[in-house]
């Protein structure tokens, strides 16, 4: 881990009955992700899905802070995320805008303490709401997900490969076009399978539909 970048959670989610806590499995066999609303999971669940993020870490680090009255107070963002090629690391709050507006003056100083413990590390910090994050991405990461779970199908995969260099930018209806009808039932999982590994290309900001366009990604 680079140094002076958590690399363990600074808390442990507790169970709640006044919210919706659970933990996200993992797709390449890791920790799963602790959430203490839906809104979070629904972030994890788009970084689980994005290809140049290497690492999620819920609850990275508790800071103290002072508050306007100069109350010594205690913060813990919700999310580091590290990523590949170069990209800084970034820290992040989940909330709804609503939550925002409650008690805004103590959000300001979180948010504060946050800003200058990520500038010291050469880290961002981000609040993050329902705004940014159920989008159509979200769509497209929630339907792909489940099929990150599956066993490949080396032999299957090659044929659609295959036809997706024949015929290139397409989209699933046509892709399948060229095969039996009675075949596609096997294919599709297969198809969302390659896409939801980034080994096809399909715009991730829109849901998936038979009609979205395809691409195969040379070399994956």
């Amino acid at each position: 881990m680079t140094p002076g970048i958590p690399d363990a959670p600074a808390r442990k989610i507790k169970k709640s009955y006044r919210s919706v806590r659970g933990s996200l499995p993992s797709i390449d066999g890791g920790p799963s992700l602790g959430y203490e609303s839906t809104l979070e999971r629904d972030f994890y669940i788009i970084l689980s899905m994005d290809p140049v993020v290497e690492r999620v870490l819920p609850q990275p680090v508790t800071l103290s802070f002072l508050d306007d009255s100069g109350r010594k107070r205690r913060y813990t963002p919700d999310v580091l995320v590290t990523y590949q090629c170069g990209r800084p690391p970034a820290m992040f709050e989940v909330k709804y805008s609503s939550e925002l507006l409650e008690d805004a003056d103590l959000y300001r100083c979180r948010f504060q303490a946050a800003a200058a413990y990520a500038a010291e590390r050469d880290m961002t910090f981000a609040v993050i709401t329902e705004d940014q994050i159920r989008t159509g991405r979200l769509q497209w990461a929630t339907f792909l997900r489940p099929y990150c779970f599956r066993a490949p199908s080396p032999e299957l995969e090659a044929r659609l490969v295959g036809a997706l260099e024949s015929l290139g930018e397409t989209t699933p209806a046509e892709l399948l076009a060229g095969f039996p009808v009675h075949e596609h039932g096997i294919l599709i999982p297969v198809l969302w399978q390659l896409v939801a590994r980034h080994r096809v290309w399909m715009d991730s900001e829109a849901p998936v539909t038979m009609q979205s366009c395809l691409r195969y990604r040379a070399g994956t």
